[in-house]
């Protein structure tokens, strides 16, 4: 760190998000960001992806075939490593920086097993080592404008003892054929990870689309999952051995007793990128949220019956307007500025470098290991009745 400027280092920056959480990293203003340095990919596939770091900006001599590769050249001028590959590699990589000391960002959901999030939250998290490492995870929705509004209105005023019920779905349409229909151009390679059990995990949408909005409904109310129950379907090909599931539906039961269920599905036509939500409290008040109007918070008061439109100008969520970042808001931009927010709180925090005026605020791999077990929990209840589901589990002993 030089002048509060931060030098990162990406891992996994050549397919799906990775590409993306660079380009909005790098776009911070204050404070200032660079990533110079990456990872690409996995090895075997380093000439591939080196071309592609090249494309990025990367320099020649700061791309490196692997982690070890690099904390062995650059170690003590990394500021912070972010990690955006496939779930399996994720304890592998964290122990690495871990180990190094490296303020670490992990792709959502934090492994793919409880166990592995588990060990990769003791490394950044022991309680006998003081504060530990400062760490995030990046359930990227929650950090929309209108969600963290959500949040000042509702777990931060002290609504959330009022939540009686709610509906949260994530519907989309890229894993709605087989695999060997899917061309290479299309995403084949992704969409193959996504459903291959050794890289991905157990969980598909269950683990990558649902657990979005479990991240949601923690972040928004502030309450656990004391008891759950879900199907899994195996939709497009049938393929139950051998790859993870197309659609999850959970019924969650809160620490208040409210009831809230949550729907996704990877096969839903039509659906590029479709998440809404809907969380209802006593005397008809609620509030509700799509991604295709993202910008906007919808607002039912008590006893009103009568749907406000809430938009950016009149939010008074404290979390808000605490960021700098190139370019400024605009229409569509919700999720580089999301992606913005949470890095900029993880540096505040790591480097107690944050504006007078400003509270560091996201979520670290704490949060990820608490929504790993309710993954973990969803998968135990699926496997009741021979496979159908719907098993009773509780959390609560």
């Amino acid at each position: 760190m030089t002048n509060n400027s931060f030098r990162g280092l990406c891992i996994g920056n050549t397919k799906f998000i990775g590409p993306h959480r660079l380009e909005a990293q790098r776009s911070c203003l204050v404070p200032r960001v660079e990533v110079p340095w990456c990872v690409p990919g996995q090895e075997q596939n380093f000439e591939t992806n080196r071309k592609t770091a090249l494309a990025q900006g990367f320099k020649p001599a700061c791309i490196f075939p692997t982690l070890e590769a690099a904390l062995t050249d650059i170690g003590d001028n990394i500021d912070f490593a972010q990690v955006n590959t496939p779930n399996f590699d994720h304890s592998t990589k964290a122990a690495l920086l871990a180990a190094a000391g490296i303020p670490t960002g992990i792709d959502k959901p934090l492994a793919d097993t409880l166990s592995n999030a588990d060990a990769i939250n003791q490394l950044y998290n022991k309680p006998s080592a003081g504060p530990g490492i400062p760490s995030l995870i990046t359930p990227t929705y929650c950090f929309f404008s209108a969600n963290l509004e959500a949040r000042y209105r509702i777990r931060d005023s002290g609504l959330s003892s009022d939540l009686q019920g709610g509906t949260m779905t994530y519907n989309q349409d890229w894993l709605d054929r087989l695999l060997e229909e899917i061309g290479a151009s299309e995403g084949q390679d992704q969409a193959a990870g996504r459903k291959n059990i050794a890289i991905g995990g157990e969980a598909g949408a269950l683990g990558d689309i649902l657990s979005h909005l479990l991240f949601l409904l923690y972040s928004n109310t502030g309450l656990k999952v004391v008891e759950l129950r879900c199907r899994r379907r195996w939709v497009v090909s049938g393929r139950k051995e051998t790859e993870s599931d197309d659609e999850a539906l959970v019924c969650a039961v809160m620490e208040n007793g409210a009831v809230v269920d949550l729907k996704a599905a990877q096969y839903a036509g039509g659906h590029d990128n479709s998440m809404a939500w809907e969380l209802w409290f006593k005397n008809g008040e609620r509030f509700s949220w799509s991604i295709a109007t993202h910008e906007a918070l919808f607002w039912c008061p008590a006893k009103s019956r009568a749907v406000k439109t809430l938009m950016p100008s009149s939010f008074s969520s404290p979390v808000l307007g605490q960021t700098y970042s190139m370019p400024g808001e605009h229409a569509g931009d919700g999720w580089r500025k999301a992606e913005q927010r949470m890095l900029t709180s993880l540096l505040w925090r790591a480097y107690d470098c944050a504006p007078a005026d400003a509270k560091p605020f996201h979520m670290g791999f704490e949060e990820g290991l608490l929504v790993q077990t309710w993954i973990d929990a969803a998968l135990r209840s699926s496997k009741f009745n021979d496979g159908a589901g719907f098993g009773r589990i509780s959390l609560t002993a």
